[in-house]
């Protein structure tokens, strides 16, 4: 419809067919399909059918995750069985996935009725949306089942909620509203599926409603406290791990940390992956997960990048790793400069309308200016989005309020919260290292209301440091205070090519909150940017109990070996060691 809306001579003559839901037989089908395409039997069939409710596509993003999280990536060679269920992570993987369609919108939502008392009309619309059999809500009927809300749902009826369809052209495509009916409905399974996946809660908060009480089975509490059946008092959702409070001791697992790679050509990862893979065989160390934290290109271009995943597959490869053991951060080398310069167009100051805002232009000074594109100038990052893409399977998001990224590994019970502290940063702003605010905001949000998140060590990721001679340092830095406030225990990052530990402190108590901030050196700089008496470096991260010790290597020379690096002073007359700890 969208296609044609602008040629009237085509008026009367298509017609608008909404696929809508589908038959659980047809989901049945298309799974079946998929399983003998990839020779593979999902155990769990009948619940992947059920949790679709009727979306191909939903259904196809459970089945994709469901296959990766066991480390199918192709057509397997003999028949195998896929045990892993719809629920849990991958439930979650999906949920982050149709965010991105649906968030924003949902959020314009639910927050519109901020005038009439009370709050929480258009929330309450949403779920009821989300428990309704056809996908439809009577305003009338919300009206009797919530009297309190009653002034709030008679405004909305009065062509306030038909106005703001009109205004929010997004809205609009997601949802209808029969006004003379005054019937809300919502056509897209896809958009069903998500709002019944919803957190209720954390989103009651997103939206204005912190103060707003919920229960699961009622859904919003207007002045009554909120029904708990004894059983459910001490349910796992109810569990939490106040920051602060120390985990329960952590299982054994490797953490192989990499940072500044500088990848130019095929030659040097064919070249530098043997190193590498040769002083972890020696080592008999067997990662669980890779970390990589940023700068992995040099100038941002298809040939590096292509250097870059051969390298990293040849590691995946030997260690058997999932795409989603591999975390991937940017650095400022992995800005596309290029990009950045064609998101801005030379104008005449005097034509400039706006704000002398640098987030919208670039003052050239005496008559001209540049002014910036949004949309252009988000491509900035298009190339490693692409590389992020061939690496763990999924896109990598252009949207800066996306751009923190949430890793949950409950084997090794690690959480790592992956951030772009190259964000803001073009060819003419190259020192506004920083962290995106909202980006983390949403993440926390998230982990402060996911369960299973409660007793992990967290860790967060980028690449600019909080110190440093240079003016390219993170120099903002309440981002660290929220991470601490929320149970952030270690930050990785890189940047400053050679290795180093730092602490953050909150609390100045001894047994206060903080964040160690272990950096490592750069992997493969060129020697013209190697840090006097700091080659190139890698390190190993080993959790075991409340204990990580982090093991640092060295090379010398471009084509030689990795050794141990023994920089790590122990105690006067003591000679110093190539590794140090941290008690979590």
């Amino acid at each position: 419809e969208s296609l044609v809306k602008d040629f009237p001579d085509l008026a009367g003559r298509f017609a608008v067919i909404c696929m809508g839901k589908q038959p659980d037989e047809k989901i049945d089908e298309l799974i079946a399909r998929g399983e003998q395409a990839a020779n593979i039997i999902f155990q769990r069939r009948p619940e992947f059918v059920k949790a679709a409710a009727g979306s191909f596509f939903t259904a196809q993003l459970l089945c994709y995750e469901a296959a990766l999280k066991e480390g199918v990536l192709e057509t397997q060679p003999a028949p195998l069985t896929i045990v892993t269920g719809p629920g849990g992570y991958v439930m979650d993987k999906v949920q982050q996935s149709l965010a991105f369609k649906y968030h924003a919108a949902l959020v314009a939502f639910a927050s519109h009725d901020e005038k009439p008392p009370p709050r929480g009309a258009c929330l309450t619309l949403l779920w009821l949306l989300s428990r309704a059999q056809d996908a439809s809500v009577s305003l009338d009927q919300a009206r009797y089942r919530y009297p309190q809300l009653k002034p709030a749902l008679d405004w909305l009826m009065a062509s306030n909620l038909s106005r703001h369809f009109e205004q929010n052209r997004r809205l609009a495509e997601l949802f209808y509203y029969n006004r003379d009916a005054a019937v809300l409905s919502a056509e897209d399974p896809q958009l069903e599926f998500y709002l019944r996946s919803l957190k209720w809660e954390a989103f009651a908060r997103d939206t204005g409603h912190a103060e707003l009480r919920w229960d699961p089975e009622q859904g919003p509490l207007f002045g009554h406290a909120p029904v708990v059946p004894k059983e459910d008092r001490h349910s796992p959702a109810s569990i939490s791990v106040e920051p602060g409070q120390q985990i329960p001791p952590l299982p054994e697992s490797l953490v192989l940390h990499l940072s500044d790679l500088h990848f130019g050509s095929s030659k040097q990862a064919a070249l530098w992956g043997e190193q590498l893979l040769s002083d972890l065989r020696e080592m008999n160390v067997k990662p669980d997960l890779v970390i990589v934290s940023g700068d992995i290109a040099n100038r941002a271009v298809a040939e590096e990048y292509q250097a870059a995943s051969q390298f990293l597959h040849d590691i995946k490869r030997e260690f058997r790793l999932l795409p989603q053991s591999l975390l991937l951060v940017p650095g400022n080398h992995d800005v596309d400069w290029a990009r950045a310069q064609k998101a801005y167009t030379p104008m005449r100051r005097a034509d400039y309308k706006g704000a002398l805002d640098e987030d919208l232009m670039i003052d050239k000074g005496g008559d001209y200016i540049e002014e910036k594109s949004d949309a252009d100038y988000q491509q900035r990052f298009s190339p490693f989005s692409d590389f992020y893409r061939a690496i763990r399977l999924e896109p990598y998001p252009l949207e800066y309020a996306q751009q923190a990224t949430l890793h949950h590994f409950p084997a090794q019970r690690l959480l790592v919260l992956g951030l772009n502290s190259a964000w803001a940063l073009d060819h003419h702003y190259r020192d506004r290292a920083s962290i995106n605010g909202v980006a983390l905001g949403q993440a926390l949000r998230l982990i402060r209301t996911e369960a299973a998140y409660a007793e992990c060590l967290k860790l967060a990721v980028w690449h600019h440091p909080l110190a440093g001679p240079g003016d390219d340092r993170i120099r903002d830095t309440g981002f660290m205070e929220l991470l601490a406030q929320a149970g952030f225990r270690l930050g990785l990052h890189g940047h400053v090519h050679k290795a180093q530990n730092n602490l953050f402190r909150y609390d100045m108590g001894p047994a206060g909150r903080k964040i160690d901030l272990v950096c490592a050196g750069t992997f493969g700089a060129p020697v013209k940017e190697w840090v006097p008496g700091y080659p190139l470096q890698y390190q190993v991260l080993r959790f075991v109990g409340r204990k990580l010790t982090v093991l640092t290597r060295r090379r010398e020379e471009l084509n030689g070996a990795w050794k141990p690096d023994a920089r790590w002073q122990t105690g006067r007359g003591q000679d110093p060691l190539p590794r140090y700890e941290i008690d979590l």
